[in-house]
């Protein structure tokens, strides 16, 4: 009868499955906590810094204004509108564009695309500039502007002094962010932490001596920011000059970083637009506050709690600036699934981090308003404000991470949307009721902005949630590699500098990773006849005469079967000189899944002869006689120019085929996937690249049999490589 109680046996299957699930959970945890610690570690390494650096330069606005404080309250109250107003209408829209190039930088560092760094900072220190003159005639007529708005004259009259002496410090500002964004998209933390401290040491000593010694007095707190930012601007500098860690990205001053501003521009407004949303949404509220019944303690309670939520806000900068890092290399390089560790890590540091500032705050709420004054009834004020700050400091802390991933990602137009909608239909509203309508003062107004923060992280929180990373790391590699200036040097010239700018590129074909195997498309064959019609106006005058090729070529039987052939990424650089050291450097980093086309220039032709080009590299070497015309055409042509070679490139990838490339990643290629780039110095370029663009994207290409044999008439072709024979 006992016997009988005893539970029944577990069955030998049933056992070894829970086994199985609960060592295959446990080999999950174990390899998910790994994956954790190693994504810390790397956002640890670059938030950390990036914390101190935000820090050292929030410190010296601040520092010159306690300087300048002890001067009276003219002084102190001249500085502090001027320096609200400079930071309004100069410092957060320059800081707003440059962060553009997080995404631009920090997607074509992670695409490997090295030389694109040098050039997209360029274009945003060209374009900051030119930005900054309108902002600088604002900052000169800046006491007009406050008398004509109803400020006291004396104040005015010394916040304007105060404002034009800051004015080459705007002028830093827009040369230095970008410098500090180049660096940051390559994970170079320390060197800006080392120039940020060391600027800032520098500037106390100096903004003291500079307001009590020279005789300047309030001006010349603004004189040693100017004088302070300077110097930071030049130690950035010198370190990307001199340091061997910034060789491969950084790159001279061509005409190529003066085109293109476009798509530098597509990043930077709204980037501008949502930082400076936010932004202004709280210096709006200082204003507000000063409308309010009793307007100096409204003013001096509301202006503690905005000092204290930005000195706090410094921490989740570091860690925006960090994801955005990580976010954005990860997505260059077509890692999705590391991009979303990382936000996954990063959000969760930020909450524990927000919980632990915000209980802290919260613990010192009734000695916190006398770090700033000794009046008990602003302390008290501040006491009953701080549940309230410890709120904004949760929303900041989030929304500083997830803008950081927006930023990242390169959609910072929602991001535009979302604080447009957050703070200035719900935030702004919201506070003008309760604190106007409802009579609850500053109170009011701080629990309005606090529903404008809340809305803006929810929002912000469920765009990231619902992401689809693949998509975005796609768009990132279409951005890095499809979307950039038609420019050999954009193309090819990203292993290498010794590729000069003034070369005409005809037609290039681009193919990248992203070629989809998903997709399957049926397209009709691609008329190429229409090229000889578009091409042959092309080119230099000595190369405009008919194309005289064979296109039946295509048209042949084995060309109509509709199989997608995979195809290795193709590089071509017409008609410069080093081509021989530009073709190694290549063959080294792509080795044999790469091929690369050089045409070479008259006076390369004697010197290259002789020489024996590399192993995967098509080096186009006889007197007006092509090896890969020969190849493709069995026929010389005698009076073959960089126009018909590169036409031939319209041809090439469907002629070619990679076992090793099917093997190691088996992607096919498609039409649409050819993205044809034409462009000329001059002339018909634009014309001809739109015409060639339409027709590609409208009609597409066919494409040629899986199986094509190996040629053995070109000994420069390697097995890689096979060429279709004729």
């Amino acid at each position: 009868m006992e016997e009988a109680l005893l539970p029944m046996p577990m069955p030998v299957k049933e056992e070894r499955r829970g086994e199985r699930w609960r060592w295959r959970w446990r080999e999950r945890m174990r390899s998910w906590k790994a994956e954790m610690n190693e994504e810390g570690r790397k956002l640890g390494y670059l938030a950390g810094p990036m914390v101190a650096v935000s820090l050292s330069q929030f410190m010296i606005q601040v520092a010159s204004n306690m300087i300048v404080g002890h001067l009276g309250k003219l002084a102190l109250s001249s500085a502090a509108v001027a320096t609200s107003l400079t930071s309004v209408t100069g410092f957060s829209l320059l800081l707003g564009m440059a962060s553009g190039l997080e995404t631009l930088c920090g997607q074509a560092f992670g695409a490997q695309q090295y030389h694109n760094l040098g050039t997209q900072t360029y274009r945003a220190i060209f374009t900051l500039l030119i930005v900054c003159l309108p902002i600088s005639l604002i900052w000169a007529s800046m006491a007009n502007i406050l008398s004509f708005i109803g400020q006291d004259p004396l104040i005015s009259y010394e916040a304007g002094r105060y404002a034009v002496w800051m004015i080459p410090s705007l002028f830093a500002y827009a040369v230095g962010q970008p410098l500090i964004k180049f660096l940051q998209a390559q994970s170079l933390i320390f060197p800006m932490l080392f120039t940020s401290v060391a600027t800032l040491c520098i500037h106390i000593p100096l903004c003291y001596v500079m307001v009590y010694f020279s005789g300047l007095g309030n001006v010349g707190a603004a004189l040693s920011i100017s004088i302070s930012y300077w110097l930071n601007v030049v130690m950035l500098g010198l370190y990307i000059r001199y340091s061997a860690s910034c060789e491969m990205t950084r790159s001279p001053i061509t005409r190529e970083a003066f085109r293109g501003f476009n798509e530098f521009l597509r990043m930077a407004l709204p980037s501008a637009v949502m930082i400076c949303l936010e932004w202004w949404s709280f210096e709006l509220l200082i204003l507000l506050s000063g409308l309010l019944p009793n307007p100096e303690v409204e003013t001096s309670v509301l202006s503690i709690c905005l000092t204290s939520i930005t000195l706090l806000f410094t921490i989740p900068y570091g860690f925006g600036a960090a994801v955005s890092t990580r976010v954005s290399n990860e997505l260059g390089a077509g890692n999705p699934e590391r991009a979303r560790s990382a936000v996954h890590v990063v959000m969760f540091i930020a909450v524990a981090e927000a919980a632990c500032v915000s209980a802290t705050l919260l613990a010192s709420h009734r000695i916190l308003g006398y770090a700033y004054s000794n009046d008990e009834e602003v302390v008290s004020y501040v006491s009953k404000l701080v549940p309230l700050v410890c709120i904004s400091v949760i929303t900041d802390g989030l929304q500083g991470v997830l803008s950081g991933i927006a930023r990242g990602c390169g959609w910072q137009h929602v991001g535009a949307f979302v604080n447009l909608g957050s703070f200035y239909l719900i935030g702004i509203p919201t506070a003008v009721t309760l604190g106007f309508f409802l009579h609850m003062g500053g109170r009011g107004l701080w629990i309005g902005i606090v529903c404008g923060s809340v809305c803006q992280s929810t929002l912000l929180s469920l765009i990231t949630s619902f992401t689809n990373w693949q998509q975005m790391a796609n768009k990132a590699r279409e951005r890095v590699f499809l979307i950039c200036s038609f420019c050999v040097s954009n193309l090819s010239g990203v292993i290498t500098h010794s590729i000069p700018q003034k070369v005409v590129l005809l037609a290039t074909l681009v193919a990248t990773r992203e070629l989809k195997a998903e997709e399957t498309y049926e397209y009709g064959l691609f008329p190429i006849f229409f090229f000889f019609f578009i091409l042959m106006p092309c080119g230099s005058t000595r190369s405009r005469f008919f194309i005289n090729c064979h296109p039946t070529i295509l048209l042949q039987e084995k060309c109509a079967q509709r199989r997608r052939v995979p195809v290795p990424p193709i590089f071509a650089a017409p008609n410069f000189h080093g081509s021989r050291a530009v073709g190694s450097k290549l063959d080294k980093r792509f080795g044999s899944n790469s091929l690369i086309i050089l045409s070479l220039s008259k006076k390369e032709r004697t010197k290259e002869r002789k020489q024996q080009p590399p192993a995967c590299v098509a080096s186009l070497v006889a007197d007006g006689r092509s090896l890969l015309d020969s190849a493709l055409f069995g026929s010389p042509h005698p009076r073959h120019s960089s126009s018909l070679l590169l036409f031939k490139l319209v041809l090439l990838p469907l002629l070619l085929r990679s076992q090793e490339t099917r093997a190691r990643n088996p992607r096919f290629i498609d039409g649409r996937d050819l993205f044809i780039k034409i462009a000329e110095l001059g002339g018909f370029g634009s014309l001809v690249r739109g015409v060639i663009k339409l027709l590609v994207l409208s009609m597409g290409f066919n494409n040629l049999p899986a199986s094509i044999p190996v040629s053995d008439r070109n000994p420069v072709f390697s097995q890689n490589f096979p060429v279709f024979p004729l």
